[in-house]
């Protein structure tokens, strides 16, 4: 069994598989890429129960559902991403006030308004872009180092693609 330090400095041992899938690449690299993309997962939730929170008119009609899903969808990525990290021997990052810092959206923002639902729809579009180049960041990091993080992190990013042609395809009607 191959023994490293993790980001904590503390010894963990890798089982022989990940022994043999883990190349070219250290564990404490994939576990900083895994937590930032967890603490961007924790950000939508955020985001999304917050635009939630204040949604009015019609829009509060129209996309309840829609935040509710993007809520579960995104909290279940986090606990994906939690338990990669922890299988690596990492540890997700405890003090919410840092996720904003290692996430990897530049600035968080609500949309400017509450009830129009284009405005919120392209705003949430953006957050998501935001997140889809920063998994592709991250996979393409990975391709060919760390297959198991790769397929993973591959299964999270074509669910964020789904939302965001969805969120398209209401922009143009």
């Amino acid at each position: 069994m191959l023994h490293q330090m993790n980001h904590r400095g503390r010894r963990f041992a890798l089982g022989s598989m990940n022994k043999i899938l883990i190349k070219g690449i250290t564990v404490d690299e994939i576990v900083s890429w895994l937590d930032s993309l967890y603490a961007y997962e924790m950000m939508v939730v955020h985001y999304s129960l917050a635009v939630l929170n204040r949604l009015e008119g019609q829009a509060s009609i129209v996309l309840e559902e829609t935040f509710d899903e993007k809520i579960k969808q995104s909290f279940e990525h986090a606990r994906t991403i939690a338990d990669r990290i922890g299988q690596l021997g990492g540890a997700i990052t405890g003090d919410p006030s840092r996720l904003v810092e290692i996430a990897p959206i530049q600035n968080f923002s609500l949309p400017k308004s509450n009830a129009d639902v284009r405005e919120i729809l392209s705003h949430n579009l953006q957050q998501l872009q935001v997140g889809i180049r920063a998994y592709g960041g991250v996979l393409s990091q990975l391709k060919d180092k760390d297959e198991v993080t790769y397929h993973l992190l591959l299964a999270v990013v074509k669910a964020h693609i789904d939302s965001e042609d969805e969120i398209e395809v209401a922009l143009v009607d």
